[in-house]
């Protein structure tokens, strides 16, 4: 629930952030754009993935198969409402499926332990019971100690990196060299905004 917060929000930000008047307000300038598209493509590939796991893998509903529960109706409904919002960003051009979207996945995935360690700390700090946010405490399920953050985490980065490739190999029909470059995998607005050798 913690990250769905995080990404349901987002998807909504990332959404009227693009549109003109917002858009050029603030976005300006080539750091403030390479924020807005590493939170927007981390929303839409993120949220879609997460919000789809959270729909069929829902512990509430294995445990009390009822929507007249209003825990087990309001978590099903707030994932299907992530889903549709993060695949808006993508079906209506404002996310493209590329190669770079692995280095959004990547910071996203890195922010959001970040903030999961600073909400357990909080927790332990204040003796409050831990949440284990992010499942950085404690792994998802006891009989399989090895899915953690980190294997999860490794495993997703992995299967984006995998299809962005063949998207971009199949769907857009670029060749392996273009698809294995710098420009590709950081972006041309990350690229623009990196010192240079000033001998090149």
């Amino acid at each position: 629930d913690f990250g769905n917060v995080f990404i349901g929000k987002g998807h909504l930000v990332s959404a009227v952030a693009r549109t003109d008047k917002v858009g050029k307000l603030f976005c300006r300038g080539k750091s403030l754009n390479l924020i807005y598209r590493i939170i927007s493509e981390f929303t839409c590939i993120g949220g879609t993935v997460c919000g789809i796991i959270g729909l069929v893998f829902n512990a509430n509903f294995d445990n009390n198969p009822t929507l007249l529960d209003y825990s087990v109706f309001k978590g099903l409904l707030s994932h299907s409402t992530m889903i549709l919002g993060c695949i808006f960003l993508g079906v209506s051009g404002l996310v493209k499926i590329r190669v770079r979207n692995v280095l959004s996945i990547v910071s996203g995935l890195l922010f959001f332990i970040l903030v999961g360690g600073v909400v357990n700390g909080t927790f332990t700090a204040c003796g409050v019971p831990s949440c284990n946010a992010m499942y950085l405490q404690e792994p998802p399920f006891a009989s399989m100690p090895w899915l953690n953050t980190w294997t999860m985490g490794v495993a997703g980065v992995l299967l984006v990196t995998a299809f962005t490739v063949l998207f971009e190999r199949l769907a857009l029909g670029r060749e392996w060299k273009e698809i294995f470059t710098p420009s590709s995998f950081l972006g041309d607005d990350l690229l623009a905004i990196l010192p240079r050798n000033e001998s090149e």
